[in-house]
């Protein structure tokens, strides 16, 4: 809305290194149909929410399985877990033996095995795969579960200031304004980060808590 993007315009884009940095319409005069943001899910039928100022459309379900996809695939991308294919993936999800992040750490191969196109060896490699990232950075991991507006440069930044455990300690002992509060008053968070912080440990704090306690060694910041 606040370039005034519409269907079938055409429209300059500027690309800084690996990264898409503008978006910007070309006027020309003509009349193009205005892009309505969707008020539901078009796949689980959950409301709609935005993020910073309508920048962000974002699902509301968390059990919506775009979202539940989603969560997986950038975790495994920000986590630096490599060699394991989306359409690998694809076939867990449809077989029921991947619905989240901690599925990933408790694959049982036997299963995976007899998957069409899979075999003990593809099982073995995305048990390896998974294996080789357990000592990861603190930013890493809590920079690495979909939250909007939050990845591994801001927790880097707030681990900075403390450590992860007193960071999941503070989430646990404050309520929900003082937790809020705490975060932004470090420098380059604010009230938007810290907010969406909030809800993303609201939704993924139990899970948080398996992996890294039951898997993972973190390295503080």
């Amino acid at each position: 809305e606040r370039e005034n993007i519409q269907i079938g315009q055409k429209m300059t884009l500027t690309v800084n290194g690996d990264v898409l940095a503008y978006v910007r319409p070309i006027h020309d005069g003509n009349e193009y149909k205005k892009i309505i943001p969707p008020v539901v899910c078009p796949l689980c039928g959950g409301d709609v929410v935005t993020y910073n100022d309508g920048i962000w459309l974002n699902c509301a379900n968390p059990s919506c399985p775009a979202k539940v996809r989603g969560k997986v695939y950038n975790y495994l991308s920000k986590m630096r877990i490599k060699g394991i294919a989306e359409s690998s993936l694809n076939a867990l999800f449809e077989a029921g033996l991947l619905n989240n992040i901690q599925n990933l750490y408790e694959l049982d191969l036997d299963a995976v095995a007899k998957l069409p196109g899979f075999g003990a060896k593809s099982a073995q490699a995305l048990e390896d795969a998974v294996a080789a990232r357990l000592e990861v950075y603190d930013y890493e991991f809590f920079g690495a579960w979909n939250w909007p507006t939050v990845g591994r440069t801001v927790m880097q930044t707030i681990f900075q200031t403390m450590t992860w455990e007193d960071f999941v300690n503070g989430f646990n002992t404050k309520d929900r304004r003082s937790f809020i509060v705490w975060l932004s008053n470090i420098k380059g968070v604010g009230r938007v980060i810290a907010e969406n912080i909030f809800l993303g440990m609201e939704v993924d704090n139990a899970m948080i808590a398996e992996v890294s306690q039951g898997w993972l060694t973190l390295i503080s910041s």
